[in-house]
């Protein structure tokens, strides 16, 4: 397959910073080179403490991942953050220019999800045979990429109908970051004591409440895993090739290389989730 470099869109007008999320991302409209404007949020080192290229790179591939394996996902892209746009922030954030300026030009976009979709809280109310479907989906490719930030404190998602779209996976795939403690691994998800997402308290996953309940009669796992087996190891290279020189390119590798060794033990990772949901 021959590589073909994704489009890099040039950030024009600072609109807002958001007030809320991990790293409160900034909303802007960027634009790519036919002209076409996107609406969009930015990630880079320096919104948040502690965060770096690797996080983009968790970013970048989450979202491929998620959209390859038939997740709706905010779409992901790539946005050149050059001078001229940096000394168009407001006066009181200079510190926060002056440190985006030090780090990588190139940072992680989400575009903007269209009008209509609320996010998703504790007081959603999910339709039980509508989104049952969608919702082992998103909750096995969570314990998949091992993404802690889908509680309900962070649920990052949006729903509309029976449409629930997917965003924020820079805490996925941590194990594949440069800082991961190598020495004391923790088990993966098709290991023992590897799936998590189960337990009660803040970072119990926004569906396991639901998915316990229907746990012991209507819940088959097997068509779930089918979906993730759809995106050949080759494409998931291809999104690691993708990432920017000045990000993090070792870790993406990495990350494509954890996932194929998991998309061969989805069926484990099946037999912990079904047996994390059914204890008592």
């Amino acid at each position: 397959m021959t590589k073909q470099a994704p489009i890099i869109a040039d950030a024009r007008i600072f609109l807002a910073r958001a007030s809320s999320g991990r790293s409160r991302p900034l909303r802007i409209i960027a634009e790519l080179p036919d002209g076409r404007q996107l609406d969009v949020y930015l990630k880079a080192p320096g919104l948040r403490d502690g965060m770096t290229e690797c996080h983009l790179a968790s970013e970048w591939m989450g979202a491929r991942y998620a959209r390859a394996a038939c997740l709706s996902v905010a779409k992901p892209c790539l946005v050149r953050m050059g001078p001229e746009f940096l000394g168009s922030f407001p006066p009181d954030m200079h510190q926060l220019r002056d440190t985006l300026a030090q780090g990588p030009e190139i940072a992680f976009g989400s575009q903007v999800i269209g009008r209509g979709y609320s996010m998703w809280s504790i007081a959603s109310r999910p339709r039980p045979l509508a989104d049952l479907e969608m919702m082992q989906r998103i909750y096995a490719f969570d314990t998949l990429i091992e993404n802690s930030d889908r509680c309900h404190n962070s649920p990052n998602l949006m729903k509309s109908g029976s449409d629930m779209v997917v965003f924020d996976h820079e805490e996925a795939f941590a194990r594949c970051h440069r800082s991961y403690n190598q020495a004391y691994p923790a088990a993966k998800p098709w290991q023992v004591g590897g799936v998590w997402g189960h337990y009660d308290g803040g970072g119990q996953h926004i569906f396991a409440p639901y998915l316990k309940r229907k746990a012991t009669t209507q819940l088959d796992w097997r068509d779930t895993m089918h979906h993730f087996l759809l995106v050949p190891p080759r494409d998931l290279f291809q999104y690691a090739a993708e990432i920017p020189a000045e990000w993090a390119p070792a870790t993406g590798r990495s990350i494509a290389e954890y996932l194929c060794e998991g998309m061969e033990r989805l069926h484990t990772m099946a037999t912990f989730i079904s047996g994390g949901l059914v204890k008592k």
